[in-house]
């Protein structure tokens, strides 16, 4: 049947385009247009391919119901990155919707070098009318080639039945071939009304070396009726490159099922930073569980995750837990977990409670390293039917009976009851404040003080609390404000002033390292401090420095192994990794 009908849709594309590759632009409608819909065009491009730049592009004219199939494409022969496929709508159009009665609007299989911009007037939306159901589905087969595919500017939405999986953009990649790739790159899109408004599973066994999942941007859950996430903000499955920033997450509110703003699953390698995630509720009467952010990683390979300046409030769950970031099953991992922001309030729009205390941060075991500096824990959270002297929630909980942390400091713990005014939860040990830095190692850098949010919702703090440590890597906040070298603040948010800095992240700053001797070659003068950290963090030698080219000799012998370079001055920051052999 497929058979006939490519040779249908064949004999209906223009005579004119037989003889030669694509290249320029073509529109789509029904007004002497170069296609008359999207299924000629995908056509065209398997067949003919391409020899430059590519731009299908929708008309006012244009009309879905001339679509006799749902959007399937292939490889496009010739594609590259400087011969790129964009399909996008024309200036005149104020708004297209694309939706059929089809399990996949759009499907690409092993697809390259193919954008989908949709200038916030494509709207993709399915109807949920099959058991999976999505807007935008990739294939990646590593035997037949690689899919490059970015997903920008659209308005995907579901049809709102939790009976159904029905996902706003979902990415499938098969058995790895380390020889293949792919780059998925998902931005500016607007998501909601699904049960997991983007979805990326990896291969069970391995991830390719070559692949990456960036996602950026995006808008994802609706405060209208019926128009939440069911399930999932961001799910990320066997992933081996892994960028979540600056996305908003909310709404995500499920029945019968865990929800979560962001859950990664067994990725390696991954950035979850600058995202603002917001009510994520689960009314499961019996296993009903809620986290802003879900880290598990059950899997015994080596991984690195970054996840800092996120905000995280609201999280509950009606009858089990709430968390608000949450570490799970943790082997062979280096977890980083800086400047973020979080905050469980009753004072929501929703009628939640747990009958286990909720917490702001959840481990339950570690065979790793984990790194925890200027976090801020406010938890106010408890059963809302009581007062503020009897509800209670911890602002950190955590399973072993010994500090499990490689290091945590320079941390905010405030929790607002009375009675129960506990910062941790060990098993079914409680600690006050006072009890938990004994407990952690006598942690004098820890404040037990209101952060000041100025909102529950946007948590920004009202004035500086210039109590944080400073990190290299984390130069600026949530906002894009420069974070002080010297006192940052703790939490997403940076209230000074820290405008006059240069930020040296750009600067040609080079190391190396010769018989115990590190040199520095820097294009900018250096006046400042230079330390010499470990991979987990620790500062392990730091000297006072002046000048462009830069004499250290270490006083004593280290470890072979790959160490950061660390260079704190007034006219900025920067650092430079540098082995040691």
């Amino acid at each position: 049947m497929k058979n006939y009908l490519l040779i249908f849709l064949y004999l209906t594309i223009p005579s004119f385009l037989f003889s030669q590759a694509l290249s320029g632009v073509y529109s789509i409608g029904s007004d002497n247009s170069d296609y008359t819909n999207l299924s000629n065009a995908f056509v065209a491009l398997e067949t003919f391919g391409v020899e430059g730049e590519t731009i299908l592009e929708l008309t006012d004219s244009y009309d879905m119901n001339s679509e006799i199939t749902s959007l399937s494409l292939g490889n496009i022969p010739g594609s590259s990155e400087t011969n790129k496929v964009i399909l996008t709508v024309s200036d005149e159009v104020n708004k297209i919707i694309l939706s059929y009665n089809a399990a996949y609007i759009f499907s690409f299989y092993n697809t390259e070098y193919f954008e989908i911009q949709g200038k916030d007037k494509l709207t993709i939306q399915t109807q949920g009318n099959f058991a999976d159901n999505a807007a935008v589905a990739i294939f990646n087969n590593p035997n037949n080639g690689n899919s490059i595919i970015t997903i920008d500017g659209c308005i995907i939405t579901g049809s709102g039945n939790s009976n159904v999986n029905d996902f706003g953009i979902y990415f499938f990649s098969y058995d790895s071939d380390v020889t293949k790739k792919y780059d998925i790159n998902i931005s500016n899109n607007t998501i909601y009304k699904v049960n997991q408004a983007i979805c990326a599973k990896g291969p069970s066994n391995s991830s390719p070396s070559i692949a990456s999942v960036k996602i950026k941007n995006n808008t994802i859950g609706n405060t209208g009726i019926n128009y939440n996430i069911n399930q999932f903000g961001i799910y990320l499955q066997n992933q081996n490159e892994v960028i979540v920033s600056e996305n908003k997450i909310f709404s995500v509110f499920s029945n019968d099922n865990t929800a979560a703003g962001i859950k990664l699953e067994n990725c390696s390698y991954a950035t979850i930073n600058n995202n603002s995630i917001l009510d994520i509720v689960s009314y499961d009467q019996v296993n009903g569980k809620a986290y802003g952010i879900l880290i598990n990683s059950n899997e015994i390979t080596t991984t690195e995750t970054w996840c800092y300046n996120n905000m995280i409030s609201h999280i509950a769950a009606k009858e089990v837990q709430g968390v608000g970031l949450y570490l799970a099953d943790l082997i062979n991992n280096r977890i980083h977990l800086y400047y973020n922001s979080i905050y469980l309030t009753v004072d929501n729009s929703q009628d939640y409670f747990g009958e286990i205390p909720s917490t702001c941060f959840g481990f339950n075991s570690n065979i790793g390293t984990i790194l925890i500096k200027n976090n801020v824990f406010q938890n106010d959270f408890g059963d809302n039917t009581m007062s503020a002297e009897e509800r209670f929630g911890t602002a950190i909980s955590f399973m072993s009976n010994h500090n499990p942390f490689s290091a945590i400091t320079n941390n905010i713990y405030y929790t607002d009851n009375i009675t129960h005014g506990f910062t941790a939860k060990n098993s079914d040990r409680y600690f006050t404040f006072d009890e938990w830095n004994l407990f952690n190692d006598n942690d004098e850098t820890s404040l037990n003080s209101n952060p000041g949010f100025i909102s529950t919702f946007l948590l920004k703090i009202s004035e500086a609390n210039s109590a944080g440590t400073f990190i290299s890597q984390v130069k600026r906040d949530y906002f894009g404000n420069p974070r002080s070298y010297t006192t940052p603040d703790i939490g997403a948010h940076e209230a000074k002033d820290n405008s006059g800095i240069n930020d040296l992240s750009t600067t040609k700053f080079d190391t190396y390292y010769s018989q115990n001797t590190i040199f520095i070659n820097s294009e900018n003068e250096l006046n400042g401090n230079v330390s010499l950290i470990s991979i987990d963090g620790k500062i392990l030698y730091k000297k006072s420095v002046s000048g462009k080219n830069i004499v250290i000799n270490l006083e004593r012998t280290y470890n072979p192994g790959v160490y950061i370079i660390s260079y704190s001055g007034i006219k900025g920051n920067t650092s430079s990794k540098i082995l040691i052999h």
